[in-house]
């Protein structure tokens, strides 16, 4: 088990040096993280690349009918570097960023940035996500250190005015190991969230502000991201330790077997396709593993190309199309690829040393928005029928 899932020890960066700093670390992991992969890359590859079941993927030239992905102009969130997450509310109208200890807001027709939302004093927020009908932002988060008690809290939309934590009572975890992910029902009556160092999902009833019994994951497992069907009745968890991913029946509160990833290493984003027949697996070196849902087991890998480590992805509301989020390679990118084929469009960079941790496509399908850390900003992604 890795002591400490990357990109929470990646995040967490920022807390501990001047803005300085923070600049010449993000550049220097950038850097080690882009050989680590290539060199990984190069020692895979090889055997991989012509096996059964991997599709070649890289620049491939795009599908025909394929929908031309742009970059826009970059929107400067303010407030220095740090930026972590990010949601679009159900609207489409207005987006919600992590910056650590605050929250900002973004008019998406305008690009204009709304003021800080403060969180409180120690309190660090790491991951964020709306209620169905749009009258609540939740973020989670942890307060203290080295040790810290993780905690879930609400945001009342559109007035922002910040509610009470909610423990999550685990206990307190080494900093860095709190809670990683959360996911909330469509019906809007439960958030689940995965605390990576306590091996367990949290339930949390909505309606009272009470975390339920955890559910259990087996040792070592670190579950470091979620995301729940669209049936509202299962939940998928990313193990990185064990490399796995973990379907959990949330009726009974029992998680299935483990679904290895195989050769796979370091699984730590999640997506479902719309019609939830298929989960998309990212792992930390440059391969999406697709899961069918029916027989809970993994179906073609799809090797990104170059130098890529997925931390983020994102698929579009018809389900044709997922775009992943890659902070690797001394350079950030996004890249896109078929949902059917697997055959992968051209990446498109967001900057060097951006550092970008999290992408969201709008509800309507039209942009997507990925969001860097160095600086903090949002960079739209225009998508073209």
């Amino acid at each position: 088990m890795r002591p400490v899932c990357q990109r929470r020890q990646a995040q967490r960066s920022w807390r501990s040096y001047a803005a300085s700093n923070q600049m010449l670390k993000a550049v220097t992991w950038t850097v080690l993280l882009g050989c680590l992969s290539a060199l990984v890359t190069a020692m895979l590859l090889p055997a991989e690349a012509g096996a059964a079941g991997l599709h070649p993927g890289g620049q491939e030239a795009p599908e025909s009918g394929a929908p031309i992905f742009s970059l826009g102009k970059p929107i400067n969130l303010g407030g220095g570097d740090g930026a972590k997450a990010l949601a679009i509310a159900p609207n489409g109208k207005t987006a919600y960023v992590v910056l650590g200890s605050a929250l900002t807001t973004v008019n998406i027709a305008t690009g204009k940035v709304g003021p800080r939302i403060e969180l409180g004093e120690h309190n660090f927020a790491d991951s964020i996500a709306f209620a169905p009908d749009g009258s609540t932002a939740y973020v989670i988060g942890e307060t203290g250190s080295p040790t810290a008690a993780g905690w879930l809290m609400p945001i009342a939309v559109p007035s922002n005015r910040v509610g009470t934590p909610i423990p999550l009572g685990v206990g307190e975890q080494p900093e860095g190991q709190g809670p990683s992910s959360l996911a909330i029902t469509q019906d809007g009556k439960w958030a689940y969230v995965t605390v990576f160092g306590d091996d367990s999902v949290v339930p949390v009833d909505l309606a009272t502000r009470r975390a339920g019994r955890p559910i259990r994951l087996p040792s070592g497992s670190g579950p470091s991201a979620i995301a729940i069907g669209p049936s509202g009745r299962t939940a998928y968890v990313t193990d990185e330790g064990t490399s796995a991913l973990t379907a959990v029946n949330l009726a009974s509160g029992r998680p299935g077997a483990a679904i290895s990833m195989g050769a796979r290493e370091a699984p730590d984003a999640v997506a479902v396709a719309p019609d939830g027949t298929t989960v998309y697996v990212a792992d930390h070196y440059g391969y999406i593993v697709p899961v069918s849902t029916a027989k809970n087991k993994p179906e073609k890998a799809i090797y990104l190309g170059g130098v890529t480590a997925p931390d983020a992805l994102a698929v579009t509301p018809d389900g044709r199309w997922a775009l992943v989020d890659n902070l690797a390679g001394g350079d950030s990118t996004v890249t896109p690829f078929a949902t059917a084929t697997g055959k992968t469009g051209t990446s498109l960079s967001l900057g060097l040393a951006s550092y970008s941790y999290d992408i969201a496509i709008a509800p309507d399908g039209k942009t997507a928005y990925a969001l860097t850390a160095y600086p903090s900003g949002l960079v739209p992604i225009t998508i073209t029928p």
